[in-house]
């Protein structure tokens, strides 16, 4: 962080990882909500990773507030047994994507993920960090039910 603020650039928001419940075969991604080994091999653990940069960063002074945990979509709890490994106080916004939950062809699809999230994170403020794949008026639909159905604060669209 010292040497982003040294560039003149003070981020308020700070995600530790993007999408940790993708797999893919790039390092630095995959975590699993706390450390623990699984077939011999030692996963990262989201919770703790967390809670050594939330450390970290209470040094400074004016800390970034941590957004977290970015899953990569709704509809299959991720973003709960993310969110519910680490500690509350550690996360400003709980945040995810939207590829999958629904059908991009039929934004309302996404409704009963949105409920469940939302119902999920009671008290909790959420974004919506990252989507693109629906087309203009589904993203239209997809802003507004986010805001209605999840009541997220903020909507990210990535072009």
């Amino acid at each position: 962080m010292t040497v982003y603020r040294a560039l003149g650039i003070d981020p308020t928001y700070v995600s530790i990882q993007n999408e940790p419940d993708e797999t893919t075969d790039y390092e630095a991604a995959a975590s699993i909500p706390t450390k623990r080994s699984i077939m011999a091999k030692a996963w990262a653990g989201y919770a703790e990773a967390t809670d050594a940069v939330y450390r970290v960063f209470q040094k400074l002074s004016s800390p970034p507030l941590l957004l977290g945990p970015e899953t990569i979509g709704v509809g299959y709890g991720n973003e709960a047994v993310f969110t519910d490994a680490v500690n509350p106080k550690e996360i400003y916004a709980v945040t995810h994507h939207l590829y999958t939950g629904g059908d991009k062809e039929n934004s309302d699809s996404y409704i009963p993920a949105l409920r469940a999230v939302k119902s999920e994170t009671p008290g909790r403020l959420r974004f919506m960090t990252e989507y693109y794949t629906a087309n203009g008026f589904q993203t239209a639909v997809m802003i507004e039910d986010e805001l209605v159905e999840e009541e997220v604060s903020l909507y990210l669209y990535w072009p």
